[in-house]
């Protein structure tokens, strides 16, 4: 579970996140290239301007 972590800046390319809890997770200035979101909870997850959505399986990917 995931759910309220801190993940500002974070290096998260190409990482597997399919299923995660992400609830409430601090997502600021992370780096979500082409991380796999297939079925993952972002409710009231925070991300700012700086935040790369170049994600994928997920509506909050900027390349859906």
């Amino acid at each position: 579970m995931l759910w309220n972590a801190d993940f500002y800046q974070a290096n998260l390319r190409n990482v597997d996140l399919s299923g995660a809890d992400l609830r409430m997770a601090y997502l600021g200035s992370a780096d979500l290239s082409d991380a796999n979101l297939d079925d993952a909870n972002l409710t009231d997850a925070i991300i700012d301007e700086y935040t790369i959505l170049a994600c994928k399986n997920h509506p909050i990917c900027s390349n859906e």
